[in-house]
């Protein structure tokens, strides 16, 4: 009737009663597990000769060993003060009546550990973020130098956009004792990237793309491109685009660049509605003042050439003594090119 339940999540449980006579009773009881709360206190501190350091554990009660160099071992937050290295045992129980261990060691020195991290390569350009892991122990001061392009200069771990090689210095303190760390950020050249110049293409036509560098190439809008991995793909959008190059070089530096590339709309070609002419009558071809063959500036071709006075003019003459079917090639300033094509229909006389 009283068992033992040991859940390892909150849990409900239900129990139900039958008597003699068949009558059934319920009821349930909810156990609420909860998680041990952290002590509060970390691995390792660091404490210089001679000083006291503040222990700062969260809980309820409490229980440290050994009893040596300790201000009262029954309490959260004890003053600590060993000659020489030393660590520390805590039993302690939570707010929730969890019951908990945990261990910390002091470090005793006259110079503060310090780690400004390992000397680095990085990218003109790039940022860097310094210091050790960690670059001091808990409680430390710090001051780097030089602190020009540094985010701040007091942080265990700044981060920096040098913009040449730069040896950092980091001077620590730790109550009366410091220490001293350098670090060299050795800054690598970006790779040298020249792209050709912004361009058009016309409707439904392609161009080719051209950068020039050394090392490997990356272009976006690759579904638009003969190869997005190459120097000089050709492009082929339907619509304005930019196109970014990537330059990676041996040492993982970039440089990025972009070509737009425009879309000219093809020129609107007219050829003029069907002639009637008579047999061997100069009849005119081609649109009108308000409709014209072209554009303003355009050129044209007319084929055949049979029976036309000039077959480079907008509206030339045509003169037969049989029907005809004749193609006007227009092509804008820009050079794109566009077709329309006229019906001559020759009467006769005879």
């Amino acid at each position: 009737p009283n068992p033992i339940a040991t859940p390892a999540v909150t849990t409900t449980y239900e129990v139900s009663l039958t008597n003699a006579r068949g009558c059934v009773g319920k009821d349930s009881v909810t156990v609420t597990v909860n998680n041990l709360n952290p002590s509060g206190i970390i691995d390792d501190y660091f404490l210089c000769p001679g000083d006291t350091l503040d222990m700062n554990a969260v809980g309820n009660t409490f229980t440290w060993s050994p009893k040596v160099f300790i201000s009262s071992t029954t309490i959260g937050n004890p003053k600590v003060y060993p000659p020489a290295d030393q660590t520390y045992f805590l039993n302690y129980f939570d707010v929730n009546g969890c019951e908990g261990d945990d261990t910390t060691t002091i470090t005793v020195n006259s110079t503060v550990p310090t780690d400004a991290g390992l000397d680095m390569m990085v990218c003109d350009g790039d940022s860097f973020t310094l210091g050790g892991n960690p670059t001091g122990p808990f409680g430390t001061i710090y001051n780097w130098a030089p602190a020009a392009n540094m985010n701040n200069n007091t942080l265990a771990s700044p981060t920096v956009l040098p913009t040449a090689t730069t040896t950092y210095v980091v001077l620590t303190s730790n109550d009366t004792c410091t220490g001293v760390d350098s670090v060299t950020v050795t800054l690598l050249p970006s790779p040298t990237l020249t792209v050709s110049s912004d361009t058009y293409v016309c409707e439904g036509d392609s161009t080719q793309l051209v950068a020039t560098g050394t090392g490997s190439f990356a272009w976006n809008n690759g579904t638009t491109l003969s190869d997005s991995t190459i120097s000089n793909p050709m492009a082929f959008p339907s619509v304005s685009t930019y196109y970014t190059v990537t330059l990676t070089d041996g040492s993982s530096c970039e440089r990025i660049d972009s070509i737009l590339v425009d879309i000219q709309a093809s020129p609107i070609a007219n050829a003029g509605p069907t002639v009637e002419a008579c047999k061997f009558l100069p009849a005119s071809l081609g649109g009108s003042t308000t409709n014209p063959t072209g554009p303003f500036g355009s050129t044209y071709l007319w084929t055949p050439a049979t029976g036309l006075n000039f077959n480079g003019l907008a509206n030339p003459l045509v003169t037969s003594d049989s029907d005809r079917s004749y193609v006007v090639q227009v092509t804008d300033s820009l050079g794109c090119v566009s077709y329309d094509s006229v019906d001559v229909v020759v009467f006769r006389a005879f």
